[in-house]
């Protein structure tokens, strides 16, 4: 049996981090939860210098912007 390299899974878990960041972002607006949403950001930032160290690419440092509120809050 030979698996996924230890490559592809830590790709595989990046991109599901990155994914579980931006849904959890989303939901802070929808219970509005301001502090989570400032954890969050400060967690996408970990990500970049994750990304930046594994695979030694240049990722663009984007400021984390607050959402706007929901339509419906």
């Amino acid at each position: 049996m030979t698996g996924f390299s230890s490559q592809r899974t830590r790709h595989t878990l990046m991109v599901a981090d990155m994914f579980a960041v931006a849904a959890a972002a989303v939901a802070t607006i929808i219970y509005d939860a301001p502090e989570l949403f400032e954890y969050l950001g400060e967690r996408r930032d970990q990500l970049r210098l994750e990304i930046i160290a594994m695979s030694g690419r240049h990722v663009p440092e984007e400021p984390w912007r607050a959402f706007p509120k929901a339509p419906y809050a």
